[in-house]
């Protein structure tokens, strides 16, 4: 947020009073519980997407795509 990304620059984050805290595990908040359900599957289909993956299907759907075959949405870093 500080010094913003390729597509964002950092005045229009500066806008926003947001802080950022990071909480334990074991803390079990409702947000990470969500987003472990959905990394799991995406991490599986990133691996290796010809095995069958049911969860995803279900999250593809709601991942930015156009005409269905590309999901630009969807960010691969190494």
């Amino acid at each position: 947020m500080s010094r913003g990304t390729y597509y964002v620059k950092k005045n229009r984050f500066a806008k926003y009073k947001t802080h950022i805290s990071f909480s334990r595990k074991k803390e079990n908040i409702n947000g990470l519980q969500i987003a472990d359900l959905i990394a799991y599957p995406v991490a599986r289909y990133i691996l290796d997407p010809t095995k069958p993956n049911p969860a995803f299907e279900v999250l593809k759907s709601k991942i930015h795509s156009k005409g269905g075959n590309r999901m630009y949405g969807l960010k691969k870093h190494p």
